[in-house]
């Protein structure tokens, strides 16, 4: 499966390409990672494809990631997808899986693999789960039945779209909780084939990143009040993703609040619902206090993760689609980030 592959290697930042200092861990020099990291995949040639590795020029910590990063990582991929045969995308945990739900997006059309992956510990610690990590997304970046964007980590690969953080600290830090794992790492020699999502909607020809839009989250919990809720959207918005209660509720017993909502939607803010539970999905017409919310304007997230339906409302709000195409396209399935 491995001859003739070639694979570019993108170190973005993050944990894994890290080193201690007295004031706790951070990015080694320049090209410092690189070499280590050469080190260690050449020792595993018999088993690996050709790959080349490519350092940012500013490795990020991750907990700092800025959406410009997303819009630079996806034209730095498109404009190499004719000389490689897939990518890895080596990353920091904390926002790791925004990132992957954002190239998922950008990248939607992409017919070959991206693998986005990372580690609990450096590379050059001891125990470190850098190594396993990078040579999986190695070989699953040369799987034929592969193509877009996923998330590996620990023993699981996953839609890059799906994919959360479900733990500070272990090495199996990441899960889906509303989709199934498109394969387990011990898969990585063999060719993993992933149904193709056809995409609802043709988005070939809109423009990323032509506009800095401001998207938040807001999440409802006991006690919110109306002053806290006008306070946040007096400053205009484009976009809000709210985490609601369980299948899309919210407090509807304060009427100030669903009217500072309703404004809001009718100055032209695109809010999009999502259910603070682990699991499961939004379901407007189920209740009453959820009914509400669609009446005035709130869309449906679905079964999206917050990380997804973050990006995605970030990104959309940042092409050259009009409101009223984007509200349409929001709630709907484009790249495995929403069960149709």
């Amino acid at each position: 499966m491995y001859n003739e592959k070639h694979i570019l290697i993108i170190y973005a930042g993050g944990t894994i390409g890290c080193e201690g200092s007295a004031h706790g861990l951070r990015p080694m020099k320049p090209m410092a990672f690189t070499e280590h990291l050469k080190a260690y995949l050449n020792k595993g040639t018999d088993s690996l494809p050709r790959f080349s590795v490519m350092e940012m020029k500013r490795p990020i910590d991750s907990s700092s990631l800025d959406p410009k990063t997303w819009f630079d990582l996806a034209l730095k991929i498109q404009s190499y997808k004719a000389k490689y045969d897939g990518f890895v995308l080596l990353h920091g945990t904390d926002t790791m899986a925004y990132t992957s739900s954002a190239l998922s997006l950008l990248l939607y059309q992409i017919k070959k693999p991206v693998i986005v992956t990372g580690s609990m510990k450096p590379l050059m610690s001891t125990n470190s789960d850098a190594v396993k990590n990078i040579f999986n997304a190695v070989k699953f970046a040369c799987s034929p039945g592969l193509k877009g964007v996923y998330l590996l980590f620990g023993n699981g690969l996953w839609r890059g779209a799906r994919a959360t953080k479900s733990h500070a600290n272990d090495m199996e830090a990441f899960d889906a909780p509303n989709d199934v794992a498109v394969a387990d790492t011990c898969q990585a020699d063999q060719s993993i084939v992933c149904k193709t999502i056809e995409a609802e909607v043709e988005l070939s020809e809109v423009i990323w990143g032509l506009k800095k839009p401001e998207v938040i989250v807001m999440r409802f919990f006991p006690g919110i009040s109306y002053r806290f809720i006008s306070a946040i959207l007096a400053h205009h918005p484009n976009g809000v993703v709210i985490e609601t209660y369980g299948a899309g509720n919210g407090p509807i017993g304060d009427r100030k609040i669903l009217k500072a909502i309703k404004d809001a939607c009718d100055r032209g803010t695109i809010f999009v619902a999502v259910t603070q539970c682990g699991e499961g999905k939004v379901n407007q017409g189920l209740y009453k206090a959820g009914k509400i919310f669609k009446d005035i304007g709130v869309l449906s997230g679905g079964d999206m993760t917050l990380e997804a339906a973050f990006t995605k409302l970030y990104c959309l709000l940042s092409s050259d689609l009009s409101p009223s195409r984007i509200k349409k396209i929001m709630p709907i399935n484009l790249y495995g980030e929403v069960s149709p």
